[in-house]
């Protein structure tokens, strides 16, 4: 299970849009790969548990959607904190989307 979703989120480039959504390029890709990295390093520290609780918990038509709500709460945590490496090593030097809702987060996760 734990691989068909990695797989998935890599061929979609979920991961990546909604990331570059959230992380303004002020300083270019920089910015934005760092908080891809360390994005993808927590998704593959999931459990495939996880994964399957994720996946039987899905109450949409579309297989996916409660993954990628999921990974939309682990890239809106992790560019929102303060204590992630991104944002520690560049010391808001880009400005980060902070002020979103919790309703815009949800149409951002969808739109992609």
């Amino acid at each position: 299970m734990r691989d068909e979703i990695l797989d998935y989120l890599i061929k979609s480039k979920f991961v990546e849009s909604y990331t570059k959504k959230l992380v303004y390029p002020s300083d270019k890709d920089n910015l934005q790969d760092d908080y891809i990295s360390e994005v993808w390093l927590q998704l593959c520290e999931v459990k495939d548990e996880k994964w399957q609780e994720i996946m039987n918990n899905n109450k949409n038509s579309d297989p996916m959607y409660g993954v990628r709500n999921f990974v939309s709460v682990i890239i809106k945590n992790t560019v929102r904190s303060v204590t992630s490496a991104a944002y520690r090593k560049l010391k808001k030097q880009s400005t980060v989307a902070q002020n979103l809702n919790d309703d815009d987060w949800e149409i951002l996760a969808n739109t992609i």
